[in-house]
């Protein structure tokens, strides 16, 4: 890639397509080069960086310019022997970076985004005191020589236009979608880190329709529906247990989706007796919890009389449920602990405590109760539960509690 002013990037990736080196080169003053078109020149400086994992390397060959950690980075300067700083940084839920601390507690600056991509600060402040090159989406931004794309691996992003910038590999497949649209037009619930399936389901029927986004591991699906214009719009949701979810729909066991409104959600916990505070106290509450109990929603049947009623019972177990107005889509097990965190959440109890009671019991009742061996609960059990409790707090379900004595 050469400017007009006849600097240089240029970019070396291995045969997977991941990025390994970038060379950037300043020319001597004075260059013009013609759009459209290269031109050999002088060169002024040379820089260059090798990239290996979490690991970034000074292009000269001097050892390591900066270490990636979940937590931040672990900075050097250049020609500085021992000269190491750290950095930690805060990121939102999309996985953009949004404030920077140094290791002593130092405030380096914050940032804020556009959905595009776009960055904008407070009256005062400036993103350019940031030091971390991980900005949107955690995507690193490259800023040399007034480029400002974000680098996403595989493509880049032009955060000003909002669209990649090459060609969707696999457009041909999907006709809807624009060929250099990110994330389906929808940023704000959905990001795209190495380009992830994206499984398609039909927003009046439900059913799988046979049509996948497929480019390396598969983390949400897309609800596609045709308006009475001919007007598409799809909707995108993560899945809650992403291996197991895109296992099912890849084997044939997931056919189906099922979009249930806050009403439907609250008469399933209603019908169970989650709105009645009685049911709340510990013991209750733990009887109703256990296996196949009312608030087993899963296995004790308030799942099952609700697609019962809808006249799909036989699709209970084979289909994925999203609460409107939740992100995620959850198997048939995990939504029943959604509606459990949900009704633990609308009777008293809180976020923390269920997490903690539901990881309790994998640990130790597993061997009566589920027939399999004591372990920590998973990550996707715990993010529905999650996400229960909170779909429970917006829409206030605490205001709705009632007091019966059976």
């Amino acid at each position: 890639m050469q400017f007009k002013q006849g600097h240089g990037i240029n970019y070396t990736y291995d045969a997977s397509g991941t990025k390994r080196v970038v060379d950037t080169y300043t020319a001597k003053e004075g260059v013009t080069v013609p759009p459209g078109t290269t031109e050999t020149v002088s060169v002024l400086y040379h820089s260059g960086q090798d990239y290996c994992g979490n690991v970034v390397y000074f292009g000269s060959g001097t050892g390591v310019s900066r270490l990636y950690t979940p937590e931040g980075y672990i900075n050097r300067q250049y020609g500085v022997t021992g000269n190491r700083v750290y950095y930690y940084t805060l990121k939102d839920h999309l996985g953009s970076m949004r404030y920077e601390f140094k290791g002593d507690g130092t405030n380096v600056g914050y940032t804020h985004y556009y959905p595009s991509g776009i960055e904008f600060t407070d009256p005062g402040t400036n993103s350019q005191t940031l030091q971390s090159k991980e900005r949107y989406n955690g995507k690193e931004l490259q800023s040399d020589f007034g480029l400002n794309m974000l680098d996403y691996w595989k493509r880049n992003l032009d955060a000003s236009r909002f669209q990649w910038t090459t060609m969707d590999p696999l457009a041909e497949k999907y006709p809807w979608l624009s060929p250099y649209a990110y994330c389906g037009n929808n940023p704000l619930k959905c990001i795209d880190p190495n380009g992830m399936d994206i499984y398609f389901f039909d927003a009046k029927t439900g059913e799988y329709t046979n049509q996948k986004y497929e480019t390396t591991e598969a983390y949400r699906i897309g609800v596609r529906n045709v308006d009475d214009e001919g007007n598409i719009h799809i909707k995108f949701y993560d899945l809650a247990d992403p291996k197991n979810d895109s296992e099912g729909i890849d084997d044939g066991y997931i056919t189906h989706v099922e979009i249930l409104s806050n009403e439907n959600v609250e008469s399933i916990i209603r019908e169970e007796g989650g709105f009645n505070k009685f049911n709340g106290n510990p013991f209750s509450f733990g009887a109703k919890s256990s296996g196949y109990g009312s608030f087993d929603y899963s296995a004790g049947g308030g799942m099952k009389k609700y697609m019962t009623n809808k006249g799909e019972a036989d699709k209970v177990n084979t289909s994925l449920y999203v609460a409107e107005g939740d992100q995620y889509a959850h198997n048939a097990m995990n939504f029943g602990n959604f509606l459990w965190g949900a009704t633990g959440y609308t009777l008293g109890y809180s976020e923390k405590d269920l997490l903690k009671a539901a990881d309790l019991n994998s640990r130790y009742n597993p061997g009566r109760r589920n027939g399999y061996e004591g372990q920590p609960d998973s990550a996707d059990d715990q993010l529905s539960i999650s996400r229960g409790a909170k779909y429970s707090q917006s829409n206030k379900y605490r205001n709705k509690t009632y007091w019966f004595f059976p």
